[in-house]
């Protein structure tokens, strides 16, 4: 699912994983944290692009689980909807203290296609319906709506406002 960048040479860019002293700051540092701030809400956040495409996020999410500290951890990540994974999302609600979606949905409808090109509103419209449904089976599942208007999208800011109205 992920991309695979390539470098000036031809060679495949390495994942964090796969970088030895970038995952092992990774884990150690979220290790640091959970031990010394045990009384802190302590978040986990998936950016960079869509989240769920993320190279290294599944051996993460394992390696938090072989930690223990799932129930310690809330898991946010900044997505633009337009990819859903059901069993991985139900597999992060069942296992984190919660699990938040920062959903970056700048606009609807025709100009949706125009500003997230070349991502289709039906798509998004179907996958937030899907998110829908998980979120009333796992209380635990959360969702902030994080546009960004410009000129490209502001006049359609009240039927955006009307359409995720419905939601809250």
């Amino acid at each position: 699912y992920s991309k695979i960048w390539f470098n000036k040479s031809g060679d495949p860019v390495p994942t964090l994983s796969e970088i030895p002293h970038g995952w092992n700051d990774l884990v150690t540092t979220i290790s640091r944290v959970i031990s010394e701030y045990p009384d802190i809400d302590i978040f986990l956040s998936i950016s960079g692009g869509e989240g769920f495409v993320q190279a290294d996020l599944d051996k993460l999410v394992e390696w938090c689980i072989e930690m223990g500290y799932c129930n310690r951890l809330s898991i946010r990540f900044n997505t633009n909807g337009t990819v859903f994974k059901e069993e991985q999302i139900t597999k992060l609600a069942e296992l984190f203290k919660s699990v938040e979606f920062l959903f970056s949905i700048d606009s609807i409808y025709e100009n949706y296609h125009y500003v997230r090109w070349p991502a289709k509103w039906e798509k998004l419209e179907s996958n937030l319906n899907s998110y829908i449904q998980l979120k009333e089976k796992y209380p635990k599942i959360k969702f902030i709506l994080t546009p960004v208007f410009g000129i490209n999208n502001i006049f359609y800011l009240p039927e955006w406002v009307e359409y995720f109205g419905k939601f809250s």
